[in-house]
């Protein structure tokens, strides 16, 4: 097949991934893969794709076949790390960031997940820190600030952690995305699922708990601005 069709599939699967229709988007880096096994950025982009439908293993398949390929093919470490982090694999996952933010300090993939690992740590100061980078580099990045909030949460500053969320969900609805809240529902959602299963199987299990609970007032919060009506 002529490289252009393939260049048309790969874009084609960028753009369905731009839109969150990460399913399409998966079969269309697949295809590339198979017309091009080579394609070190369809892998990773495969890889990303996968992580967005919480396809962890998967997705790390792909990133081990980029890195074993071109151990240079820096955009795959980050993504790589964040698989690694939601399998349970904390301790590869923080070496890969560390390399990650050596190259790229600001980078908000690596920046937002040790922040994660951080607030289930308790090591708020960090969590913080973490969160800050991104938020500094990327004010949108709306996540953050509702991973920040978690942090004030459960250092006890409720108050503060509220204005912290409601911050974050005011620049989400400067983003034309009229599914914004939803997706953030179904996001924390998976994400507390995860980490109980994590938790499940770790000795530190009470690490778990105050993350698991501050997600859950999370999901309350959404929940409660679908019920009345907010955007």
């Amino acid at each position: 097949m002529a490289p252009y069709f393939i260049d048309a599939y790969f874009n084609w699967a960028i753009c369905l991934a731009k839109q969150r229709k990460f399913k399409p988007a998966s079969r269309l880096f697949q295809r590339v893969i198979e017309l091009n096994p080579d394609d070190l950025q369809a892998w990773c982009e495969l890889g990303t794709v996968l992580i967005d439908q919480f396809l962890f293993k998967e997705a790390i398949g792909c990133f081990k076949r980029v890195l074993s390929t071109d151990p240079a093919f820096f955009m795959a470490y980050a993504p790589y790390g964040q698989a690694l982090f939601y399998i349970g694999d904390f301790e590869k996952a923080m070496e890969i960031f560390e390399k990650v933010i050596e190259v790229e300090p600001k980078n908000w993939i690596a920046n937002n997940t040790m922040g994660l690992y951080f607030l289930i740590k308790q090591h708020y100061e960090k969590a913080i820190s973490c969160f800050e980078i991104v938020v500094n580099h990327n004010s949108a990045y709306t996540l953050s600030w509702i991973n920040w909030s978690m942090v004030l949460l459960q250092e006890g500053k409720k108050d503060e952690a509220v204005e912290v969320f409601k911050k974050g969900m005011s620049l989400l609805n400067k983003v034309v995305d009229p599914n914004g809240r939803e997706k953030l529902l179904e996001l924390y959602t998976k994400t507390a699922e995860v980490l109980e299963r994590i938790a499940c199987q770790k000795e530190e299990k009470s690490d778990f708990e105050k993350t698991i609970e501050s997600i859950k007032w999370i999901l309350e919060l959404l929940q409660n601005m679908k019920e009345e009506g907010q955007p």
